[in-house]
């Protein structure tokens, strides 16, 4: 995947994640980007630059600095998170259920009185499945980035 193709995607990605209130993440994501990948470089400096009289040999010095992230890295960061929280959550659903011996979880609003979100086993699984196929595909789209 081409550096163009890999920012129409990361664009395309956050603006489904906006509209499916994970607005949180994709802010963590951009942050993330923001700062840059953090990478050590080693320098060469001769003592003598630091006030040091005598002759000396020169020694190596390492320093952290921070690198862009280029598209593609921008993109695999962004579809790490996505599959973080997805799984996660899934995988929240499923000990949910398996810790608590129970065949469906139900989640009420506030009142008591409406079902909100519940799930099951069977939930969890083509839960599982649909999220594994996703991530494939997106892999295949983006060439492995």
């Amino acid at each position: 995947m081409n550096s163009e193709d890999a920012r129409r995607t990361f664009e395309a990605l956050s603006e489904t994640l906006e509209k499916v209130g994970l607005g949180w993440m994709l802010s963590q994501v951009r942050q993330e980007i923001a700062f840059g990948r953090a990478v050590t470089k080693t320098l060469s400096v001769v003592p003598e630059d630091f006030g040091v009289v005598e002759r000396q040999r020169r020694q190596r010095v390492r320093f952290v600095c921070a690198q862009e992230y280029t598209p593609q890295q921008q993109l695999a960061l962004l579809v790490d998170a996505i599959e973080q929280t997805v799984v996660g959550s899934i995988e929240m659903q499923s000990s949910v259920l398996d810790t608590a011996k129970l065949p469906v979880a139900r989640f009420f609003s506030d009142d008591g009185q409406h079902e909100q979100h519940s799930f099951t086993h069977d939930d969890v699984r083509a839960n599982k499945s649909s999220t594994h196929k996703l991530r494939r595909e997106l892999l295949e789209d983006a060439n492995g980035f």
